[in-house]
């Protein structure tokens, strides 16, 4: 049923949310309509590869910058991954 629906995604980016009452689809609220969405798509994927690299590096950088820190991160992006799937143990 509709009701349920919480969220929808174009590809990764939000389009449409039910409680932050977000509509990128039809536009209303005064947001974007899905068209814009589909043609502005590789510049925000572009901007959003860089806004996630550069939290990357601030996140080495306050845990010590180290190799042992890259490891760390990267381990706990993979249990973030698996609790959001849910496979988390």
């Amino acid at each position: 049923p509709e009701h349920r629906i919480q969220y929808l995604l174009y590809k990764r980016q939000l389009v449409w949310h039910k409680t932050l009452r977000l509509d990128h689809i039809f536009g209303s609220r005064g947001g974007l309509r899905i068209h814009h969405v589909i043609e502005s798509y590789d510049e925000w994927a572009d901007g959003r590869r860089l806004r996630v690299r550069e939290a990357k590096k601030h996140a080495l950088t306050a845990l010590g910058g180290s190799q042992e820190a890259e490891a760390a991160l990267d381990t706990f992006r993979k249990l973030l991954r698996q609790a959001f799937r849910g496979d988390l143990e």
